[in-house]
């Protein structure tokens, strides 16, 4: 519960910086129309701490037919911008304590460009 709550958080924070891209969660049934940012997080409870740690997704997606790739890498730029300079404190449910960019990974079709940028995070909540 508490990773969908950051989520939805990180999620909000760009959809006001990114007017015009979509933003998804990975665990909704939503249509999606690009370019998009799709966000999934997979964290795990620290033991006796009340604190998780995990694992932020953060897939950009551009249609190659209505963007270079000059275009989808300032995407990427602008979303690693934004998620590096997050902060969230959403009381009581969940803040945001940290934030790591671990690596990243491109993917280039016929159709469209795709880069998954990670993050490590650490996050619980307020109380």
């Amino acid at each position: 519960m508490i990773d969908q709550l950051l989520v939805d958080e990180i999620g909000n924070a760009l959809e006001v910086s990114l007017p015009g891209v979509f933003i998804g969660r990975m665990h909704n049934n939503e249509d999606v129309t690009l370019p998009a940012v799709m966000l999934q997080i997979e964290g795990e409870a620290l033991l006796g701490s009340g604190c998780y740690r995990g694992t932020l997704q953060a897939t950009a997606v551009s249609a190659s037919a209505d963007s270079s790739s000059a275009d989808h890498a300032a995407l990427c730029s602008s979303v690693d911008e934004l998620i590096r300079a997050l902060s969230i404190s959403v009381p009581p449910d969940v803040a945001l304590y940290g934030i790591v960019a671990t690596s990243t990974a491109a993917d280039v079709d016929q159709n469209q460009f795709r880069t998954t940028l990670s993050y490590t995070v650490g996050y619980g909540p307020t109380s």
